[in-house]
């Protein structure tokens, strides 16, 4: 059984990185706190969610200009690490962890249900919320697996146009398993109904 740790997909983030864990339990699991320790170029950890990073060679450094780019001038406290930490949050933290910030508020949703958000695979994609900030827009999306197999997801397929695609777990089983549920968050320029295409 998978367990949730939502709040440490969007917990504590040191300079502006984002780390994604998927985590397990057992009956006689460590009951030590998780530690993450990076020894690796730190801008390299952000090419999992930059549009394009791998298909285009961007580098680390072209990377790292990308999200210094997106931090727009006068929303200082708020690039698109903040916003996708303030969502997840926002949708799974317990109510007394809710976050508040002064710049990212919520905006309303056109879209209820596709069925071609992302491509090759049959994925039923239900917006949840969306939300504003330094003006770029996070969608929250909830992405359930339609068949019988066991799918691992590529950010890079989900058709639209993003400055990220965050999952917040990279893969779903197969259809009415415990773990045929995920969450992706779409980051974009515009709200989220004029970001997409097919």
């Amino acid at each position: 059984m998978r367990v949730q740790m939502f709040n440490h997909t969007a917990g504590s983030f040191e300079g502006g990185i984002l780390y994604l864990i998927d985590l397990s339990s057992q009956k006689r699991g460590s009951v030590e706190q998780v530690k993450i320790i990076d020894k690796t170029n730190h801008t390299s950890s952000l090419l999992a969610t930059m549009p394009g990073s791998s298909m285009n060679g961007l580098t680390p450094a072209q990377t790292q200009a990308q999200v210094q780019e997106s931090q727009t001038p006068g929303y200082p406290d708020v690039d698109i690490v903040d916003l996708v930490r303030f969502a997840s949050q926002q949708l799974y933290a317990p109510e007394r962890l809710m976050p508040s910030h002064p710049s990212i508020y919520r905006t309303p949703l056109r879209v209820k249900s596709l069925q071609s958000l992302y491509r090759g695979g049959e994925l039923q994609s239900i917006p949840l919320a969306s939300w504003k900030g330094a003006g770029l827009y996070v969608t929250a999306v909830k992405i359930q697996n339609k068949t019988m197999a066991d799918l691992t997801l590529d950010p890079r397929l989900f058709r639209g146009q993003w400055r990220s695609r965050t999952l917040q777990y990279p893969g779903v089983s197969r259809y009415q398993s415990e773990s045929d549920t995920t969450t992706v968050y779409l980051v974009s320029d515009r709200p989220f109904h004029e970001s997409l295409w097919f």
